[in-house]
């Protein structure tokens, strides 16, 4: 049992039979939020997934085989660590923790660089190739704090604790991003293609009436999600940007489209044609939720989901045998 880094416990499992070693391993690449309320990490995600990890602190598992970039990010974070004994002016993996709206928040800022006009801050990131492209795509220059990727949010945040707790000017935030799948090849032959695997980004710095608004905006999304919780006894439901996913689609005979085109189409079927071809639910892609939630397993709304769909094409399927003449 390991505390992970929302504060819940996990248990490390080894359904796969890795060998014991990686298992250790597993253990060591977690950690907490030190005496916090809440981190940055789950301030800028979703709601739902940080109240069901506290629902279910004791029953949360995770196979050590799906736990492989953790440990490799752990890995990373280890050796920068250590090489910034060799540098007088780095401050390496220190937790800030501050107060804001009677809460708690922490935050572990993975590298602070130290000069005489203050501090830039550094957060290393484990990414693909693919991942680092859509997530600079995201970058915007209007946008507002709360509509940027989870990198540009978490790093302001770190930033303004910094600045907030040691009153030190932010000179600059970058994320340094370690791309486990580069290619050399690739390289030599794409000017597009990353150049080096290791791929310094500038990141949009927002002033600190910004970083604090949007600090306090997810604090009260924090809070709200505890009373909800407790009030209902299930915590707020996860948006479909949250859950990484599509909208539900319909379908009818092998094509996908609207649900007013669908039954359209079988409106103008012939009559014996209506006993088999009917129009379905085809469900969107929950891809957190498929793959990467660790408290798929206690949710609710994807059970709640998979049980209207299943429901609805049901009472499709026995509409369009009446409507076919056939039977039920």
């Amino acid at each position: 049992m390991i505390t992970m880094n929302g504060g819940e416990v996990l248990k490390i499992v080894n359904k796969h039979r890795m060998p014991p070693a990686l298992l250790h391993a597993a253990n060591a690449s977690m950690y907490d939020k030190g005496d916090a309320d809440v981190s940055v990490t789950e301030l800028i995600g979703p709601m739902r997934i940080a109240m069901l990890s506290r629902m279910h602190d004791n029953k949360i598992e995770m196979d050590v085989r799906d736990m492989s970039l953790a440990m490799m990010g752990t890995a990373f974070h280890a050796l920068m660590s250590d090489a910034a004994a060799f540098e007088s002016n780095v401050i390496s993996e220190e937790r800030i923790t501050m107060e804001a709206l009677g809460t708690k928040v922490s935050g572990q800022i993975d590298r602070q660089v130290v000069s005489g006009n203050g501090v830039v801050i550094q957060d290393f990131k484990m990414t693909s190739v693919s991942a680092l492209r859509h997530k600079v795509a995201l970058f915007s220059s209007f946008a507002p704090l709360s509509a940027q990727p989870d990198w540009v949010q978490q790093t302001n945040l770190y930033a303004y604790l910094v600045n907030h707790v040691k009153r030190v000017p932010i000179i600059r935030i970058e994320v340094i991003a370690f791309v486990r799948d580069w290619s050399r090849l690739r390289a030599d032959k794409d000017r597009s293609y990353p150049q080096s695997p290791f791929v310094t980004i500038r990141i949009r710095k927002f002033n600190k009436a910004n970083q604090r608004r949007f600090l306090h905006e997810r604090i009260k999304a924090y809070q709200q999600a505890m009373l909800h919780t407790e009030m209902h006894g299930d915590p707020p439901q996860c948006s479909l940007d949250e859950m990484w996913g599509s909208d539900d689609l319909w379908g009818i005979g092998g094509r996908k489209m609207s649900k007013e085109a669908a039954f359209s189409v079988f409106q103008r079927l012939p009559q014996e044609e209506k006993k088999h071809t009917f129009p379905q639910i085809v469900p969107g892609e929950r891809k957190r939720c498929a793959h990467y939630c660790v408290v798929a397993p206690f949710c609710k709304q994807r059970e709640d989901h998979e049980k209207y769909i299943r429901d609805t094409n049901r009472s499709i399927l026995e509409m369009a045998l009446i409507v076919g003449g056939g039977k039920k």
